[in-house]
């Protein structure tokens, strides 16, 4: 507006612009003259325009307001270039404002769908998906509105995301499946291509990934997987999907052509596969349906797709952060037998034993007990074990016996210890009854060795052979012993005579 001593009305010619498209400062200036060419004296506006706090800029999830407040750049999904978007940062709790603060297992993240009630991409990269037909059901981890239901002829579509796909890119594809219904032999629960928009179509000029369950080898995860017109390149899990069971199942495919495949956190296969060129197009993903009737019927949970390819280790992190609670605990089986029979002496070696667990792809077994293979004796060894998640496996012990050689001889008396155990005899005594007549010689005489009244008195301890003497040859072959039995007539005898009356000699 313009005022005037003598002139009623007044013309102002302004100049400046301002372009609310960017932001910035903008100065406008407005100027005036009266009839008599008296000019005014020039006045400015300064016009600034600034971001909508409540406005997405970058369209990374977090509002213009809230990357200000927080010190991110709202032009910049990633404000500190480590390869984390802001917003994965800020629920890591890392410093989106520091490349060196960042949760290395959420690097590459190109896409991750925690279906926490909606279809959004929590990536940061705004790869939303839109539902067409499916429901919200409980999750993997129990939480409802978790996880997505899909039924044969329903799925979920972003038809261009975010990303290129190319047969020189590394991708990692890690997914919570949940198999309801085996409706078609290949149900296809994840597929990544660049086929373009049209679902039943297929385009022999493309790359793409599927991952399925194939009910011709038994319903077991396996991916069908080309680049361009080179095919054959499925390979196979081996593991079998059953109905109604939650399992993470991941992806990796590497540049160079490596592909493996992965249950629970743990690595089933890996295998070379050749690579053909393709032609650019909009990379789609589809959840729940592949060319051209593949249908799905289940569930998934937390999706991620990366741009790299995540090692088998920060694969069963992910498993492990996202796994419900642990409760079976690991079995252990005995190798080799049990009980286990030694001879005293020999050298003994513990056959040891294995144990399984349900998550855990490895344990460690703990023994307890000891043998001495010196001393016969009944030995008890004692195994036990504990999973990653602290259940404890059924201590499972083994009976070691150390028993004497059957053909060694312990007490020397000239019986086989495998002699003295059919006779009842003790093998580590020479006289088992204490008669003073050893027990092969009773043995020999026909007494018996386990009785104290039941022996030959001219066996008896001082009376035992002294000299034996053989006699002739071959069948006419005899021996006699010669002992000292005293004058029967003369019992005092003390003439020092060595063959007194009545001796042999």
């Amino acid at each position: 507006m313009v005022t005037d001593n003598k002139d009623a009305t007044r013309s102002i010619t302004g100049n400046g612009s301002v372009n609310t498209a960017t932001v910035g400062i903008y100065t406008l200036t407005y100027t005036a003259a009266d009839a008599a060419g008296n000019l005014a004296v020039p006045v400015t506006r300064t016009v600034n325009v600034v971001l909508d706090p409540a406005a997405d800029e970058d369209g990374d999830g977090l509002t213009n307001a809230t990357e200000i407040s927080g010190g991110t750049n709202p032009y910049q999904k990633d404000s500190d270039g480590d390869g984390v978007n802001d917003p994965v940062e800020i629920a890591d709790g890392t410093n989106p404002n520091n490349s060196s603060s960042f949760n290395n297992l959420n690097k590459g993240l190109v896409a991750y769908y925690p279906f926490s009630g909606d279809y959004l991409d929590r990536s940061g990269f705004a790869n939303h998906l839109t539902p067409q037909g499916v429901e919200m059901v409980v999750g993997q981890n129990g939480s409802s509105s978790s996880a997505v239901r899909i039924q044969s002829g329903q799925y979920l579509l972003n038809n261009n995301m975010s990303f290129q796909l190319s047969e020189n890119q590394d991708i990692t594809i890690l997914v919570w499946v949940r198999m309801d219904n085996y409706e078609h032999p290949y149900p296809a629960f994840v597929a990544l291509s660049n086929e373009g928009a049209t679902l039943n179509t297929l385009n022999f000029d493309m790359l793409r990934m599927g991952m399925t369950a194939n009910r011709d080898i038994g319903n077991k995860f396996w991916i069908d997987h080309h680049f361009g017109r080179t095919f054959g390149n499925s390979v196979s899990s081996g593991f079998t999907l059953e109905l109604g069971e939650w399992n993470q199942l991941g992806l990796t495919v590497s540049a160079s052509g490596t592909i493996k495949l992965y249950v629970n956190g743990n690595l089933r296969v890996q295998e070379q596969k050749s690579f053909g060129a393709l032609n650019t197009q909009p990379t789609q993903l589809i959840l729940g349906h592949s060319f051209p009737d593949f249908y799905f019927n289940g569930a998934l949970d937390d999706l991620r797709i990366y741009t790299r390819v995540l090692s088998g280790s920060e694969i069963s992190q992910l498993y492990q952060q996202q796994a419900p609670p642990d409760t079976e605990a690991p079995i252990i089986t005995l190798t080799g037998g049990d009980p286990l029979e030694i001879y005293k002496g020999s050298a003994f070696n513990d056959p040891g034993a294995t144990v399984t667990d349900n998550v855990d792809a490895t344990r460690t077994i703990t023994g307890s007990g000891a043998v001495d293979p010196t001393i016969v004796g009944i030995y008890t060894l004692t195994y036990t074990a504990q999973d990653a998640a602290g259940n404890l496996a059924v201590p499972v012990t083994r009976m070691v016996n150390v028993v004497l050689d059957p053909a060694g001889d312990e007490d020397g008396d000239g019986l086989a210890n495998g002699q003295e155990s059919t006779l009842g005899t003790n093998p580590y005594l020479q006289d088992t009854d204490g008669d003073g007549v050893g027990d092969p010689v009773e043995v020999a005489d026909g007494t018996n060795p386990n009785d104290a009244g039941s022996y030959n008195s001219l066996r008896k301890t001082g009376q035992v052979p002294t000299i034996t003497k053989t006699f002739g040859s071959g069948t006419n072959q005899f021996s006699i012993d010669f002992v000292t039995i005293g004058n029967p007539g003369n019992p005092a005898d003390t003439t020092g005579n060595p063959n007194p009356a009545g001796s042999v000699g």
